[in-house]
């Protein structure tokens, strides 16, 4: 079989991509939560590696989940930093695993 004929045949059977702009314009758009969510997803898992070592409840992702009330695959969403989360969501993990994942900064206002 000659070189072109290979090309040919390989190009025939190519499974071609045509929605990778979309995904690529997906996640320009939703940049900002993204990175959010991927900072939560480290400072969760930074906590569960902390709590296997001294032993401690949720030391997994499937033990969160057991306490969240949902199920593993949603965790490991979480865990990709590709859920955009929900505030309730959010405080039910700082509650489980006592730590602040969102922090408001409160103005002080002085007055003249």
């Amino acid at each position: 079989m000659s070189i072109e004929n290979i090309k040919k045949r390989i190009l025939k059977e190519a499974i071609v991509d045509t929605q990778w702009f979309e995904r690529a314009q997906w996640r320009i758009d939703n940049e900002d939560w993204l990175d959010l969510s991927f900072e939560i997803a480290v400072k969760i898992g930074s906590v569960l590696s902390k709590n296997k070592t001294l032993d401690k409840f949720p030391r997994n992702q499937k033990e969160l989940a057991e306490a969240m009330g949902v199920s593993p695959q949603y965790v490991n969403k979480v865990f990709k930093g590709s859920e955009n989360l929900q505030l309730d969501t959010i405080t039910k993990i700082q509650n489980i695993l006592g730590i602040k994942l969102i922090e408001i900064a409160k103005d002080v206002k002085k007055e003249a």
